[in-house]
């Protein structure tokens, strides 16, 4: 392991970060683009563990009757600002109607005040609805998901080192 501060969890080191770069770099020198692409896809594969625990929490809580928003519950990729994923549902693209769309997650999770009554007056006081914080469950995995990403990486290079000829035996 080379030596230098450490960054993240469990076992990234700044100067294995830049090994990493430089190592992407000569499979795909054209543009950074690349690059980003295929950590993304490595980082996303790598979220699965935080994906699954969030989707039992759901299930365990009771709070999807019908199935739908486990299923749009997904490690999305931030699409600029950088290599990042976040977990929560998906609610563009084909998630987007209503019945697909998990757009009520966020008001699971934090809570929400109950409206007015059908004839216009406010409701008593404590009408609401205090959230679940599902998300602080999640707080434990991150070194998983780090541990999973390095795997993932590699995984891609192989193969990309393999499409392109470059054997390693």
């Amino acid at each position: 392991m080379a030596s230098g501060k450490t960054y993240g969890q469990p076992g990234w080191n700044v100067d294995e970060l830049r090994e990493v770069r430089r190592a992407l770099k000569k499979l795909s020198p054209r543009d950074d683009k690349n690059l980003e692409r295929i950590a993304r896809m490595a980082l996303k594969k790598a979220a699965k563990p935080m994906v699954s625990k969030l989707r039992s929490e759901i299930q365990n809580k009771g709070l999807d009757d019908t199935g739908q928003l486990r299923k749009s519950i997904a490690a999305i990729p931030v699409k600029s600002g950088g290599i990042a994923v976040f977990v929560g549902p998906r609610v563009k693209g084909a998630f987007k109607s209503k019945d697909k769309s998990g757009f009520y997650f966020y008001f699971l999770e934090h809570g929400f005040t109950l409206g007015r009554t059908k004839k216009g007056k406010k409701r008593k006081e404590g009408a609401q609805y205090q959230g679940e914080n599902m998300l602080d469950s999640l707080q434990g995995s991150e070194g998983a998901v780090y541990q999973n990403f390095k795997k993932e990486l590699e995984t891609i290079i192989m193969k990309r080192c393999l499409k392109l000829g470059f054997n390693f035996g």
